[in-house]
């Protein structure tokens, strides 16, 4: 969990719960000052029994008066699906919180969700090229995750 200490509109700072996705994460009662938040993660029955990281993703802020929230279904035997999931996930949070008023209608959510998607696209980019790959892995492993990265 993280405050960033991002108020919105003279509001108590934010804060930000981010799901980990190499563990569960059992059914959670969250008081907030609106109403009560109830979440949970589980990895799919493959990640668990490999003992890797769950490729979806959910995190959600909030204050006195807001909410923003993301949960990202990530790309398996994708190129670090999960890391995707991630950027996606945080980015897009940080996009509704920023929006000073919400969109008037769908045609507007739409067009400003595809330019604010669009951004991302760059910075998942920015993500993948630099990931670093674990020391430890086989080469060959190596080399078939930097085909993926491409």
């Amino acid at each position: 969990m993280v405050s960033d200490g991002t108020p919105r509109d003279g509001a108590t700072p934010r804060t930000c719960i981010r799901l980990e996705q190499g563990v569960e994460t059992p059914l959670t009662t969250l008081g907030t000052p609106f109403g009560t938040a109830l979440y949970l993660y589980a990895r799919s029955n493959d990640s668990v029994a490999a003992g890797t990281v769950g490729q979806d993703y959910l995190a959600f802020c909030y204050d006195d008066h807001n909410l923003t929230f993301a949960v990202c279904d990530g790309v398996g035997q994708s190129f670090m699906g999960d890391l995707a999931a991630r950027v996606l996930g945080d980015g897009l949070n940080e996009w509704l919180w920023s929006l000073d008023e919400p969109p008037e209608g769908a045609e507007s959510f739409s067009e400003q969700v595809t330019d604010a998607l669009n951004r991302l696209t760059e910075a998942g980019r920015e993500a993948v090229a630099s990931f670093r790959l674990p020391d430890h892995l086989p080469p060959i492993l190596v080399q078939a995750l930097d085909q993926q990265r491409q």
